[in-house]
């Protein structure tokens, strides 16, 4: 049931980003739709410091010390953790940091995700609960209302600030519902300053958050550079291949919550039968990811020619790469569960931080010479390092390195026998 209802959310969720992406690349200049992104970029960069309460610290915690005093010490986290956010947006304002052009939109970006994360304990809660449905709806209210008033704005030809403010309106919506939900359970929160529990919550989740900040980063960070190096026009034309390409990823979050059950029992039958069923999952997946991408590259001239123009064809000189990056992300969706089954929880960690390093210096010697074309190669490289290649250097995750690799041998594994086998 919550793995359905999370498929859901990121259904509705890949529509309203694509009928966005053509919407406001077609109507807006280059200049202000590149602009926006780098705000948005530059905004959830930032707002790496509101996740350090990882969800399952908290998780864990509810179980241990019970709901009632962890969700009102993650509440005092989450506000804290705000200040430091609006700190570091007047630091670069008052030294003069971030252009007048997207100072606007980052604001609205950032207090946006401030709303969001503020009633984060009140959401995992219901995750804990198995009632991810709740949290869901709030999602999908928010997000409904967001893309609402954003095509509300683009059609009838209002500043692009416009739909920046209305990220900020869902947001406010998606948390009034939350907490308007949980206020309806009536649960005894004690409302008390634990600082110890506070200051545990934090520790605890440093290096989950590190991990997956290191990833966030690197995935990000090519826009910035590009910047840089280049000019927003080219930031409009690289973040709508970024976008197009998360649209072919986004099943993969709700598959890894769906089939992480599955690998849990599997594990507890033995490492036969897991790995027997690690290596068929992770050969469907990659296969599944082969089939996207080879899609996406066949369409992606008829499909940029038609809803962008000319102005955006640079794109087809380097998505290719990013359907390759697409294939990898599939190719190793299964990962993560794995270290966490064996609870080796430092290999993420110790991976991320070393392909950001990796991303970029690759960004560095590449963008200036190739431009776009060395934006996506470098992304390429450093997904395939953190995800693939790492694991042969970790004693636990080799029998992993050559489980993906072989992956992409289809005679090897008979894929139809093996579809039949979970159908």
């Amino acid at each position: 049931m919550n793995s359905g209802v999370l498929l859901i959310d990121k259904l509705i969720s890949a529509l309203y980003l694509f009928l966005l992406l053509i919407l406001m690349a077609s109507k807006y200049s280059q200049i202000d739709y590149g602009a926006y992104q780098y705000a948005l970029t530059l905004g959830i960069l930032i707002g790496i410091l509101l996740q350090f309460s990882d969800e399952k610290v908290v998780k864990h915690l509810f179980h241990v010390e019970g709901p009632s005093s962890v969700i009102f010490s993650t509440v005092i986290l989450k506000l804290t953790l705000s200040l430091m956010v609006l700190l570091t947006y007047f630091l670069l304002q008052l030294f003069s940091l971030i252009d007048d052009l997207i100072a606007g939109y980052l604001l609205y970006f950032l207090l946006a995700g401030i709303l969001i994360n503020l009633p984060y304990a009140m959401m995992v809660y219901f995750d804990y609960r198995l009632n991810s449905k709740e949290r869901a709806k709030a999602m999908i209210a928010g997000n409904t209302l967001a893309f609402l008033l954003q095509l509300y704005f683009i059609f009838n030809g209002y500043d692009i600030e416009y739909v920046a403010i209305s990220v900020l309106c869902g947001a406010f919506i998606t948390s009034t519902v939350i907490l308007i939900t949980f206020i309806r359970l009536k649960l005894d929160i004690k409302v008390i300053i634990n600082r110890p529990q506070i200051s545990n919550i934090f520790l605890r989740s440093v290096p989950f958050t590190l991990a997956a900040a290191a990833h966030m980063i690197y995935m990000r960070v090519d826009l910035l550079m590009i910047e840089y190096y280049m000019e927003y026009s080219s930031v409009a034309i690289y973040s709508v291949s970024t976008q197009l390409m998360s649209l072919v990823v986004i099943l993969i979050y709700p598959l890894q919550v769906a089939l992480f059950p599955y690998l849990l029992k599997y594990k507890d039958k033995g490492d036969d039968v897991y790995f027997k069923h690690f290596k068929n999952l992770t050969t469907i997946l990659t296969w599944v990811g082969m089939t996207f991408a080879v899609v996406g590259v066949l369409l992606i001239d008829p499909f940029v020619g038609y809803f962008f123009g000319e102005a955006y064809s640079p794109i087809s000189n380097f998505f290719y790469i990013h359907m390759m990056s697409a294939v990898i992300l599939y190719n190793s969706a299964l990962r993560s569960s794995h270290i966490t089954l064996i609870k080796k929880g430092y290999i993420l960690l110790y991976s991320q931080i070393a392909s950001l390093a990796l991303n970029i210096v690759f960004n560095y010697l590449l963008i200036p010479v190739y431009g776009l074309q060395g934006a996506a190669f470098s992304t390429l490289v450093t997904i395939t390092g953190s995800l693939l290649i790492s694991n042969y250097f970790f004693l636990c995750t080799k029998p992993i390195f050559w489980v993906q690799l072989k992956a992409f041998y289809l005679k090897n594994f008979k894929l139809i026998a093996i579809l039949k086998e979970y159908r």
